[in-house]
């Protein structure tokens, strides 16, 4: 037998491993599905917390116009009239995006006699009067709101006004309580009436608050909410 070799005796050529195939399995394909048949359904709608239903309520900016009220001995940047209005207007917004016929007395920079503003709302039937002022005092260290309600008033008037100073105190803001005033837009009053004094601007750290949008957002949402409770919407 004769063997040929190729270059030299240690350098036997290697051949490379036999290549495997493996079958790939067949996958059946699955069947086709019709297209789904979608049917709109509007979304739930849910009634609003605290729905108010059925209810007058005449929100009432102190001030305005010639009379700005107090300009808090230099510590506000706003005067009152101007804090009163803008937070009149978000409570009323509040109370009409919850369904109550909510009526603001003034909606600009304008003067209303205090008898006027409450005969707004004794003309309207209001199950409830709010007059939104801010407070002054000698005293640069009194601070807090304050819910007055008048000398001689109703057990109605006390326990909105009750239910506002405990909405107040729960939502941590400082509250120095009911207090009793002759105010004449309690006075002349028929229905619930309340005047809640939102602050001190004779006192720095208040009158910074309502110099702010956000805080007076704040206080509307509160005073609203005490609202709210009162009528166990």
């Amino acid at each position: 037998m004769i063997v040929f070799v190729v270059g030299c005796a240690d350098q036997r050529r290697t051949l490379p491993p036999p290549i495997l195939r493996i079958g790939i399995p067949h996958v059946q394909p699955a069947p086709a599905r019709a297209a789904p048949q979608w049917t709109y359904t509007p979304p739930a709608v849910n009634p609003a917390p605290y729905a108010f239903r059925n209810v007058t309520i005449v929100v009432d900016p102190g001030h305005g116009g010639e009379d700005p009220g107090t300009r808090g001995s230099g510590f506000s940047i706003l005067p009152e009239k101007s804090i009163n209005l803008t937070i009149a207007q978000d409570l009323t917004q509040i109370l009409r995006s919850r369904g109550a016929n909510a009526i603001i007395t003034r909606g600009g920079d304008y003067f209303i006699e205090l008898s006027d503003r409450a005969a707004k709302g004794n003309n309207a039937g209001a199950s409830l009067f709010i007059s939104v002022h801010s407070d002054a005092s000698r005293n640069p260290d009194a601070s807090g709101l304050t819910v007055y309600i008048g000398n001689n008033a109703s057990g109605a008037s006390e326990r909105v006004a009750q239910s506002i100073v405990n909405a107040v105190r729960a939502s941590g803001l400082e509250c120095r309580g009911v207090k009793r005033a002759n105010y004449k837009v309690l006075r002349e009053s028929n229905g619930p009436a309340v005047l809640i004094e939102c602050g001190f601007l004779t006192n720095f750290g208040n009158a910074r608050a309502l110099n702010t949008p956000y805080y007076r957002s704040q206080i509307a949402s509160v005073i609203a909410q005490g609202i709210a409770s009162y009528f166990r919407w």
